[in-house]
Order: structure tokens, then C-alpha cells, then sequence
């Protein structure tokens, strides 16, 4: 998932760093919707690419206003 973002993000030659020392984490995880899609019916909005294109987005958005408040004594 980290190196599709920053393909989608252009920064490829960066390089995560995995330090793996949070306490109590969940060593091997995987994830499927497919019991949501069999009881409950559920399907998506969004393809992947596209949602995190999205979200990408968003947070590009919301750090940029942050840093552009002035805090005015």
C-alpha cells in the first residue's frame, strides 16, 4: 500500500523504514471485504487507485491551509 501512494504521489525513490518496535501490534494482518460483500452485500465506491488519488489529494489540500494560517497575537 506505501509504495502504491507514493507511486500515485511521484516519490517513488523514497524508501518506508519499517522499525517494528510499537508494543502489542499485530505482527501479520490480512484484510478482505469478501464477508461484507457475501452477508451484507456490499461492493465499493471507489477502485483503489482512485480513492487514494482522492485522499491524496485532500491531505495535500488540508496541510497546505495549515500551513498558511498566521496566528496573530
Amino acid at each position: 500500500m506505501v509504495d502504491k501512494v507514493l507511486e500515485l504521489m511521484d516519490k517513488t525513490h523514497l524508501e518506508p523504514v519499517v522499525l517494528n518496535r510499537a508494543k502489542n501490534e499485530i505482527k501479520h494482518q490480512y484484510l478482505s471485504a469478501d464477508k461484507a460483500r457475501k452477508m451484507l452485500g456490499w461492493e465499493s465506491k471507489y477502485p483503489l487507485e482512485e480513492g487514494l488519488k482522492e485522499t491524496i489529494e485532500w491531505y495535500k489540500n488540508f496541510l497546505k491551509e495549515e500551513n498558511t494560517c498566521v496566528i496573530s497575537l
